[in-house]
């Protein structure tokens, strides 16, 4: 079993370990002299759809806890084009010089964000403001997913849909 999921939503821990779980009872029940082969079987068919269901919603979290940056004048691709810089520079991310890109980057990039320290200042107020209307429409990352949490519900034979 591999999966891949984005960091948003707390959904890859929890697939594995239920995929884990779903495996590792079959496998014990194989062993212990069943050598039910349709069981082992029935192992992708199950999981396949909760690890597709839950990686698409991550994905879903993702885009919308970048509204946060973005509401910021944070540009989300920043991180992707600082790895591109210390990479074309032939750098270890563990070399002392790659770690002073990294430090500048980010640096750089907050400094338009110390308005929001100066009271009344006219840009922070509009970050405060940007902000506010993504905080107050719940629109981020709201994290309760108690379908999707638990996953251990398995669509009906032949309805995928569910």
């Amino acid at each position: 079993s591999a999966h891949t999921f984005p960091p948003s939503g707390g959904f890859g821990m929890n697939v594995g370990i239920q995929d884990a779980f779903n495996l590792a009872w079959k496998m014990a029940h194989f062993f212990d002299g069943s050598k039910d082969y349709t069981l082992l079987d029935s192992y992708q068919k199950e999981r396949k759809y909760v690890a597709n269901k839950c990686a698409a919603l991550s994905y879903i979290n993702l885009k919308r806890s970048l509204l946060v940056a973005k509401s910021l004048g944070i540009d989300p691709s920043a991180p992707d084009i600082l790895v591109d810089i210390v990479n074309r520079s032939k750098l270890t991310p563990l070399e002392a010089s790659a770690k002073k890109i990294g430090k500048s980057a980010l640096s750089l990039g907050r400094q338009h964000l110390s308005c929001l320290e100066e009271k009344d200042h006219p840009h922070g107020l509009s970050l405060q403001k940007s902000l506010r209307k993504i905080l107050d429409k719940r629109a981020a990352l709201p994290l309760l997913f108690p379908k999707h949490d638990i996953g251990i519900v398995y669509p009906e034979e032949g309805n995928q849909n569910t």
